[in-house]
């Protein structure tokens, strides 16, 4: 008996020292399902002149945003105030912390103008405008494990009133 439990010992030892094995490894690291939310700033980009940015990873490829972006700009005689809040949607090409990504979306812009002329109240002008402009780009994230996020891509924004390529960089966290 106890030579047969040692020989069968013997056997499955040695059946697997040599046996070729294959390993699927299912612990890839990724960091967008284990870290989904992100909070970040973008310098130029989807809000033009920065936004600041909130952006869910739905799976490891695919994830959804929103940010909000105001500045107002005013002379001696005149100021301008905008509002754009960026949508988008994001796909990534890896689950990775280093990869690519194509972006779509539209950015949501409200304008508002006053000018009180430089030599008379005559010359009084306000007005208002808003709109959507189509927002599409592609470009690189890192994703760290730590919670670091980077992006940068450019962007082709279009709306009614012609279209321009613009550049983003995006620093922020992710939990």
């Amino acid at each position: 008996m106890k030579i047969t439990l040692l020989a069968v010992l013997v056997a499955l030892i040695s059946t697997s020292a040599f046996a070729k094995t294959t390993h699927v490894d299912t612990d890839v690291d990724n960091v967008a399902t284990e870290r989904p939310n992100a909070i970040s700033a973008e310098l130029l980009g989807r809000g033009l002149l920065y936004s600041i940015n909130y952006d869910r990873s739905i799976n490891e490829n695919i994830a959804v945003g929103a940010g909000f972006s105001y500045w107002s700009l005013s002379s001696y005689t005149s100021k301008a105030s905008v509002l754009v809040v960026p949508l988008y949607g994001n796909y990534y090409f890896s689950p990775d912390s280093n990869r690519g990504f194509i972006t779509a979306g539209m950015d949501i812009v409200s304008v508002s103008v006053e000018d009180h002329g430089f030599y008379s109240s005559d010359n009084y002008f306000a007005g208002h405008a808003s709109g959507v402009a189509a927002v599409v780009g592609g470009g690189y994230e890192y994703r760290g494990k730590g919670g670091f996020l980077f992006r940068g891509a450019p962007y082709l924004l279009a709306g009614s009133g012609g279209a321009a390529v613009w550049l983003g960089l995006t620093f922020g966290t992710t939990f």
